[in-house]
């Protein structure tokens, strides 16, 4: 994570998070003694973000705050090593006045006795220990232990004065859910057993479900929220974000404005029908609305950008083509394969979104009014001879499409989709339908338990 100034941060908070941030921040600079705190969260949902904001508002009141991304070292063997180092190197930076250098020096002196010593099995502190067993006598194991105790005292000593100096000292590890899991649970127990240092902080950040995982892989079945309780002082669920703000926030991580630089004919087309929003704003409303519609959750909405990526990077440059319809398409595919089927083969009607409430159902958490609110703001409006004749849903327009092009006499729903030349080969909606089961090809399979009932 790199350093930045809290109100830097701020400017790039698409979430709305920066008031959790902190608070979670004023509980830490209140905290006496030692405690581990865990910020819990699915998936994509912006942990990562959440730790980054919490060490800028932390550095803004000068708290110290050590943050390690965990999942990039999980090679090696065991996270003792790596996290030792970590904290050293990054203390060296925090702490660079004079009246500080004897503890840091100490400190490394004592960091790296206690990972000389670590030669033998001590509980969270799994290494391998064979070839000492091999070669040596009990009482060469019991000197050796020895060592490793009066090397963690010394050790946690020092660190107790280094925190001191400016307490509390945080440390924010990062991505431990994502590690291998007798990775993450040995890490767990190394915070346990060596850290419990009075003025010292960690922040975990994990997705409770996948550390659970990890957890009964290794132990079996075992009530996770006990075992969670011996390492966890108090829990922060960061709560699911606003369907808007996480779409912007998707929309920002996945570069999803540059690559619509690529297609300046779809701006201009906008701009000859005196629409005045940006092909970013159409795709992000309208993503915000199905969101709600499907009730997506946060990695569904995940996949369904990654769709649109791909579906973007399969167009040709400089060609236009629909923004309203490749979100529809991503939107409808993520949500089952039953319903964008039946849209693709079966579909007759002209009021596209009840044909989609009657395949999904009634939802008592669906949204209804803001659903609506957001899809007022993109309805199509058809400009006829200079006069506004009639507005439409996007949806509608082009599933109507997909029937056969044979009347004469057109209503203006047809009329709309002939004039956006919908009926040509090149720009039919069944094209969509092709490219979005090619980009099919890339995605890895939905996960059964958010698709069941669509399927």
């Amino acid at each position: 994570m790199n350093n930045q100034n809290f109100e830097t941060w701020k400017q790039k908070d698409k979430l709305g998070i920066s008031e959790k941030v902190s608070g979670f921040a004023q509980i830490i600079r209140h905290t006496e003694g030692t405690a581990v705190y865990s910020v819990t969260a699915p998936f994509g949902i912006g942990k990562s973000f959440f730790c980054e904001g919490l060490k800028a508002c932390l550095g803004n009141h000068g708290i110290p705050c050590i943050c390690y991304n965990v999942w990039e070292v999980d090679f090696y063997p065991h996270p003792l090593m790596p996290l030792i180092c970590e904290i050293s190197e990054k203390l060296n930076t925090i702490y660079k006045t004079q009246d500080n250098g004897s503890a840091l020096e100490r400190f490394t002196a004592a960091a790296e006795k206690v990972l000389a010593a670590t030669t033998i099995r001590l509980p969270g502190l799994s290494f391998n220990c064979g070839t000492l067993l091999q070669n040596a006598d009990e009482k060469q194991i019991y000197e050796e232990y020895q060592k490793y105790r009066a090397a963690v005292a010394e050790f946690q000593t020092v660190l107790k004065e280094i925190a001191a100096h400016n307490r509390p000292l945080v440390i924010i590890i990062d991505e431990l859910d994502r590690c291998r899991p007798d990775y993450a649970v040995e890490l767990l127990e190394t915070v346990k057993h060596l850290f419990e240092i009075p003025g010292v902080v960690f922040v975990l950040s994990i997705d409770e479900n996948q550390l659970q995982n990890s957890v009964k892989q290794l132990y079996g079945p075992i009530n996770f929220s006990e075992y969670m309780r011996k390492f966890v002082t108090y829990s922060f669920a960061l709560p699911k974000p606003d369907p808007e703000r996480y779409v912007l926030y998707l929309s920002e991580k996945y570069g999803l404005e540059p690559l619509l630089r690529r297609f300046p004919e779809v701006e201009h087309s906008l701009q000859r029908n005196r629409d005045s929003r940006s092909v970013a704003q159409i795709i992000n409303i309208l993503f915000a609305a199905y969101s709600c519609l499907f009730n997506f959750s946060l990695r569904a909405q995940n996949q369904v950008m990654q769709r649109l990526i791909l579906f973007l990077q399969s167009l040709d440059a400089n060609k236009a083509f629909y923004p309203e319809f490749a979100v529809f398409l991503a939107c409808v595919r993520e949500y089952g394969k039953g319903l964008y089927e039946d849209l693709k083969n079966n579909y007759r009607g002209d009021n596209t979104i009840r044909h989609i409430r009657e395949h999904i159902g009634t939802d008592a958490t669906f949204d209804h009014e803001k659903f609506e609110q957001l899809m007022k703001q993109v309805r199509t409006k058809y400009f006829s001879h200079g006069t506004e004749a009639s507005e439409f849903n996007s949806c509608d327009v082009f599933m109507q499409a997909m029937e056969n092009f044979d009347s004469s006499s057109l209503s203006d729903i047809q009329t709309y989709a002939s004039w956006l030349k919908l009926y040509d080969k090149e720009n039919h909606p069944r094209r969509y339908f092709e490219k979005m089961d090619f980009i099919d090809t890339f995605l890895a399979p939905p996960n059964p338990e958010e698709t069941v009932a669509a399927e």
